[in-house]
């Protein structure tokens, strides 16, 4: 018997038959625990059937039904206010956009963003990156005296629930005379009094345009409250806000074409934005990511949708075998060879292969191989995941032995650093055993030989020495050194010399040349936005940023940092250019 299994592991327990169990003694339970909480029988025996019996069951194939199948019969009818998903739409819905009794329904997207650049207040507010994002919101939003707050960008997350939210708004609202409570969502939408008294919008004697309106991210399509004819909404935007959900929530205001307005407030890790354009650019580059994320899997639910057997769902075979799942290495593909590794079995499929191939020219995906229909879980895992980590081993390199600096005394007489004879392009020198890319931040800068070759083995990104000492001519020409070298400059210096020896710790200048070598010691943050911006707009200069970031162990840093904002502006610009191209 299993019991008397676990005994033999246990033999100081004071229960020795099962008929003596008595789960309902609380005293007996805890003795049970004590005597069998290391027990390996025991947690075996609970590890096999409570937890991976239910939890890692696997089956050999698994039923499927998706919003196809919802409009399968073809007689489905609905509403969107927006037409930017329209193309990734089932095959059998077909989205209107035009209406002989309503001419006015083609031009809604363009209306709504002449409304908005026309009433939206110029001045985008931002939260600082330290501190409780939500609670920061609801200070901005009390702070300006907005009548709502239109969270699409989701900024509110944090909080535990609506009404935690709601009684924040109550303590910071004590001030301001204006709302006689906060209206927000829960199972219904309901109003929070002065008083704390809680009721049902319906029901309560307050009205909602006399309160404060919170719309939570879910909130902020579709629902429709009655503000006062002159409210201003603020609505927030994050780093992955599409321009859909923003026009969806300017939506909330019923009277914005008249006379309601709207202020904007940005997360930190959403790109620097000086005006309600810059936004609306951001925002339509995150629509234009997003759709074309979402085509592989628009393609793979209609082709399963169209193979479906006569029940009317699919039956999808899972993978049994590791070989299966983790068997062939994850690459990039382009998605038109992605979609024909896809076998054809039906006209409709054809089509809907024809038409992902068709808008996915020049998209790709990375995934495993060209199958399309069964994507691993590690495969919608990577897509998911913005960033991924990577532990990588670096060979050990041993120090190369510095050779004398005989140009060490024409130093403080040089005009330039290529009156040095031992100067050296850092430029020149990197496009040898460097990449590329890398090679292309290097600017106009020289080095020394005992900078550059700091090990006995062959360079690459991993061995770069630390950029810290460097030498300032009066062309304005820069030199890297070694700290040996520098010792001895400093040791020897000539105060009388324009000729400069500066130290990277205690040096800021707003130059390419500097910007360049931050660049070089993997630095993310405190640089000169425009100076960083033209710099990475030069061709090639982007690339290399991830390999010296990478190198210098700063991945970690890079999340929601001045320089990923920076790339993310200039990514974001081209998308925008090419949409609108």
């Amino acid at each position: 018997m299993e019991f008397q299994r676990w005994l033999h592991m246990s033999p100081s327990s004071p229960i020795k038959n099962i008929l003596q169990l008595d789960l309902s003694n609380r005293t007996q339970v805890n003795t049970l625990v004590h005597s069998f909480k290391f027990n390996m029988r025991t947690i075996g025996f609970w590890l096999k059937h409570f937890v991976f019996e239910p939890d890692v069951s696997h089956y050999t194939s698994e039923i499927r039904r998706t919003p196809w199948d919802i409009t399968r019969s073809g007689k489905t009818i609905g509403f969107s206010g927006t037409t930017f998903s329209h193309q990734l739409n089932p095959t059998s819905v077909t989205q209107v956009l035009e209406l002989p009794d309503e001419p006015r329904i083609g031009s809604t997207d363009g209306r709504m963003l002449c409304l908005l650049l026309k009433n939206t207040d110029p001045v985008i507010l931002s939260i600082e990156k330290d501190g409780v994002y939500w609670k920061q919101v609801l200070h901005q939003c009390f702070r300006l005296e907005v009548n709502a707050l239109i969270d699409t960008g989701a900024l509110m997350t944090g909080v535990a629930s609506n009404r935690k939210a709601a009684e924040e708004c109550l303590v910071l609202m004590a001030t301001y005379s204006k709302y006689r409570g906060v209206i927000f969502y829960e199972d219904e939408w309901v109003i929070l009094s002065r008083s704390g008294e809680c009721k049902p919008a319906s029901s309560s004697p307050i009205q909602a345009s006399e309160c404060f309106a919170y719309y939570d991210d879910i909130r902020c399509r579709g629902s429709d409250l009655v503000l006062r004819d002159d409210a201003v909404g603020l609505l927030t935007c994050s780093q992955d806000t599409a321009l859909d959900k923003v026009i969806q929530g300017a939506g909330r205001l019923r009277q914005f074409e008249r006379s309601q307005r709207l202020r904007i407030l940005i997360s930190p890790s959403f790109p620097a934005c000086d005006q309600v354009i810059d936004v609306i650019k951001n925002c339509t580059e995150n629509s234009i990511k997003q759709l074309e994320d979402a085509l592989p899997i628009w393609v793979a639910r209609g082709t399963e949708f169209e193979t479906q057997n006569e029940k009317g769902y699919s039956v999808y075979q899972c993978k049994e075998k590791l070989a299966d799942l983790y068997g062939s290495k994850l690459e990039i593909t382009d998605l038109p060879t992605y979609f024909a590794g896809m076998k054809n079995e039906s006209s409709d499929k054809n089509f809907i292969l024809q038409q992902g191939t068709e808008l996915g020219k020049g998209l790709s995906i990375r995934g495993a191989g060209s199958n399309a229909n069964g994507e691993s879980e590690r495969e919608s895992e990577f897509i998911s995941e913005s960033q991924e980590e990577k532990e990588i081993q670096i060979e050990n390199a041993t120090p190369r032995e510095e050779v004398p600096w005989t140009a060490i005394n024409d130093v403080w007489d040089a005009k330039t650093a290529n009156d040095l004879q031992e100067s050296l392009s850092l430029k020149d020198i990197a496009s040898e055993c460097l990449s590329p890319d890398v090679a292309a931040l290097s600017s106009s800068i020289s080095c020394t030989s005992n900078f550059f070759d700091s090990v006995n083995q062959e360079m690459n990104e991993t061995r770069l020495r630390i950029l810290d000492n460097f030498i300032r001519f009066p062309d304005g020409s820069i030199l890297l050194i070694s700290e040996m070298e520098a010792n001895s400059l400093f040791k020897n210096r000539n105060l009388e010399s324009a000729v400069t020896l500066h130290n990277m710790c205690y040096f800021e200048e707003d130059s390419f040349d500097f910007t360049a070598m931050k660049l070089f010691n993997g630095e993310v943050q405190n640089y000169e936005p425009v100076i960083l911006k033209e710099f990475l707009k030069q061709a090639g200069r982007n690339q290399g940023v991830d390999l010296l970031v990478s190198s210098r162990d700063q991945t970690y840093a890079m999340q929601g940092s001045m320089l990923q904002n920076i790339r993310k502006e200039i990514e974001s610009q081209i998308s925008f250019n090419k949409f609108n191209h």
